[in-house]
Formats: C-alpha cells, structure tokens, sequence
C-alpha cells in the first residue's frame, strides 16, 4: 500500500511541477518582447525631460515658453542632423561590399561621420547656451549643477560624445 501513495504521491508533484513550467513558460513568451530595466537607465521621454528641467530650475511662465520654443527648434533640427549621421554611417558602412578599399576613401568617408557628429554636438551646445541665456542667476548655478544628469535623462542617443565633466 506504501508503494501506491509513494507513487501517487510522486504523480502529484510531478504533475505540480508540469504546471507550474508550463505557466512560467506561457509568462516568458507572452512577455518576451518587453525590455528587461537596465540598471542606471534614467532616460526620460522628452516631455518628462522638459518637465523635470523646469522643475528643477523653478522656472516662470514666460521662461517655460522660451523653453518650449527653444526645445521644439531644437528638436527640428536636431531629426535632420540626426539623418545626416545615418546617411555618413551608411555609406561608410557600404564600403564593406566593397573588396579594395582604399585607406584614403575609408579615412574620408570616417571623417564624413565624424563631421556630422561633431555638428551635432556642437548643435546640442548652442542649445543649451541658449537654455542658460534664459535663466536668472540663481537658475544658471542650478542648471550648471544639473546638467549631467540632464545628459543621462536624454539617454544615449542624444548625450554629448564628448565626456562630460561637472565642475
């Protein structure tokens, strides 16, 4: 009699078992296409973005619609610097069907993508130039102050290349 609830007994777990795989495996694949949280990853979308830098820097009505201004200009031209960096990066990329690469058109076509990351840091600058410009004193010690972690919210895609150190 032991040996029949042993085995019942074992029958019970094992079937257990079986559901409780079979839910596990349902979870992961009704939910494998949601990105895993990276550690350290504070990228906000980019009205969150507007919102804590307008926040953090108490700034007025008048200020938040230059602001506002500012960003939706920034944002204009930032898509058409952006497309500028894929088109470099794509014909650099485009010589690898290419057998006989010479040195000298691989350093040009780098340099072309090079160039066009460097004027868009140089646009994300200016921008910013002109978000300090519309400060008062005591915004621009707190915009200084916060202006890492605005490069972290922005996320990778848009961070300067260059590092950045807060001094």
């Amino acid at each position: 009699m032991s040996i029949f609830s042993n085995n019942r007994l074992l029958s019970i777990v094992t079937l257990a078992l079986l559901v409780v795989n079979i839910f596990t495996l349902v979870l992961l694949w009704k939910h494998k296409n949601i990105e895993p949280p990276h550690m350290g990853n504070t990228q906000l979308p980019p009205q969150q973005l507007f919102e804590f830098v307008t926040k953090e820097l108490g700034l007025n009505d008048s200020q938040q619609n230059a602001y506002k201004l500012l960003r939706e200009e920034h944002q204009k031209g930032q898509k058409k610097l952006q497309e500028n960096i894929k088109m470099a990066k794509d014909s650099f990329y485009a010589l690898l069907k290419n057998n006989l690469v010479s040195d000298t058109l691989l350093s040009k076509e780098n340099d072309k993508v090079a160039k066009s990351i460097a004027e868009i840091d140089l646009y994300n600058f200016k921008h910013f130039q002109q978000i300090r410009a519309i400060c008062i004193a005591e915004q621009k010690v707190k915009f200084d102050a916060i202006l890492k972690e605005i490069f972290n919210r922005m996320g990778n895609s848009r961070r300067p290349t260059a590092p950045f150190n807060n001094q």
